[in-house]
């Protein structure tokens, strides 16, 4: 029998009975490197195969525990993507295609990181959300507009997460869950649906600041190693570029 709060788990038998015992550990650091150029290309490569480290897809990607550290990144001539983390990465049918610029490529990582998605460059003057399994097809405009529009739908697809995934093994009795009946998602229905049917979903409700806001705190940081990955097993780094300058940025910390 388990607990209602998940922290202990009481079983009996009536006989001796063999037991096998089997444990995840926190994945904390970074396992395997990719290999990218130095090149807005490589960038969307290496941010493509960063959610290999996701135990899941869907709703429960919420959980940190079920965010792994992304592997590390490194800078090189050619692009090495180490097997396992090719074989390892969710094809959940979603792509963000952005400008050929680092500016957009940074700007894009989280969201793309989060939602599993591919990332690719084309010759374009601002970013595309595409899930064609689903029929969407969202429009982003131009920076300084993207970085916000980016962090919105971060925010926003999180947050539903969040609730979605109470219709999944793990049930919590959260305050926000109604916010779910006020915009019209039928958990169930959404949690067994596939990410890109869930993506559509999000993007077709109405929702408010009331509705997707949560804990957040803000840091800047002047600078990111080229070797090093931003921790993300609970915490997400969303970058501004500033308005008169693109490549000025601050990145901000939300804490989920």
């Amino acid at each position: 029998m388990k607990t209602d709060d998940y922290n202990e788990l009481h079983v009996s038998f009536p006989d001796p009975t063999l037991v096998t015992f089997g444990f995840r550990s926190h994945h904390e650091e970074p396992v395997d490197t990719i290999t990218v150029p130095k090149t807005p290309e490589g960038v969307a490569t290496a941010v493509t195969h960063l959610s290999s480290s996701h135990k899941v897809s869907g709703p429960d990607r919420s959980y940190p525990t079920l965010r792994g550290h992304p592997p590390r990144i490194e800078l090189g001539d050619e692009t090495e993507i180490p097997t396992p983390v090719r074989e390892q990465r969710f094809d959940v049918g979603i792509e963000l295609a952005i400008p050929d610029s680092f500016d957009y490529a940074f700007v894009a990582a989280p969201l793309a990181y989060y939602l599993q998605a591919e990332m690719t460059v084309e010759d374009r003057r601002s970013p595309v959300l595409r899930a064609p399994e689903a029929n969407v097809e969202y429009r982003f405009t131009p920076l300084p507009g993207f970085q916000h529009e980016a962090t919105d739908m971060l925010r926003r697809v999180f947050f539903l997460d969040c609730l979605v995934r109470n219709a999944g093994e793990y049930s919590w009795d959260l305050t926000e869950l109604p916010m779910l009946d006020t915009v019209g998602i039928d958990a169930e229905e959404t949690y067994e649906a596939t990410p890109a049917e869930q993506l559509a979903t999000y993007l077709t409700r109405p929702t408010s600041e009331s509705t997707t806001s949560y804990p957040s705190g803000t840091s800047p940081c002047t600078s990111v190693p080229a070797r090093t990955t931003p921790r993300r097993s609970r915490t997400f780094w969303t970058r501004s570029a500033s308005s008169t300058s693109p490549s000025r940025a601050t990145w901000r910390k939300t804490n989920c």
